[in-house]
């Protein structure tokens, strides 16, 4: 092989490899682009890091529909981990425009007190990673965010445990269900004898150098 047959030859190979690698970055975007569309499509709650004194700067030059003043002003009020109570009031006709918190209760299903939507996220978020109010402290010193308390964390992470408990035996129920449905099927006797199905379960996400917070497992043979 000469060597113009061999520049010719890498020439081709660059440019497949080009060609191949502007296609991933292509269907990367298109990905990226579907899953913006969602986020503008969903109707549940989404949040953003604001500036406090950009959100005040909002209304710095907005007039209130009573006295035609720009007088007014957003006040923080109470905070519940990361929910914060905001009110709009008029500083020349002292009235409260609008008050709100920055994130909504779950949906209450029950007489208890059901958490702030954003709490249970931010707790859920850091429990995903294995972290604990520790690195709850630390994002909060750097973004000089006020701080969820440890108080607040745990009982949080009690009641994601709560729920989660629940939803696995809502599971477990369905999956026993679907096995009884399964085996009568295939029951040419009609007996109705069910057989048990044996599990060997490996659940060493706490044991072998993790620091997780949450519970890990694996289904290593049935």
């Amino acid at each position: 092989m000469d060597i113009s047959e061999h520049n010719s030859n890498v020439a081709q190979l660059s440019s497949a490899n080009s060609f191949f690698k502007n296609e991933r970055v292509s269907m990367q975007e298109k990905s990226v682009q579907e899953q913006e569309n969602v986020a503008d499509t969903y109707d549940g709650p989404s949040y953003i890091i604001v500036d406090k004194n950009a959100l005040c700067d909002i209304f710095k030059y907005t007039f209130c529909g009573s006295c035609n003043q720009s007088t007014l002003k957003l006040e923080f009020g109470h905070k519940y981990g990361f929910s914060h109570q905001l009110k709009l009031v008029c500083k020349t006709c002292s009235e409260q425009k609008m008050e709100c918190f920055t994130s909504p209760r779950l949906e209450k299903k029950s007489n208890t007190s059901t958490p702030l939507d954003v709490n249970v996220r931010a707790v859920q978020a850091f429990l995903a990673i294995s972290r604990g109010h520790a690195s709850v402290e630390k994002i909060c010193m750097f973004l000089n965010m006020p701080l969820m308390s440890s108080k607040t964390f745990n009982e949080i992470k009690c009641y994601i445990n709560s729920v989660y408990s629940l939803a696995s035996q809502t599971v477990l129920n369905y999956v026993h269900n679907s096995v009884q449905n399964a085996y009568r099927k295939l029951d040419q006797t009609g007996s109705n004898t069910i057989t048990d199905i044996a599990v060997s379960f490996d659940g060493t996400g706490l044991t072998r150098g993790h620091t997780s917070q949450i519970g890990i497992g694996c289904v290593v043979d049935t």
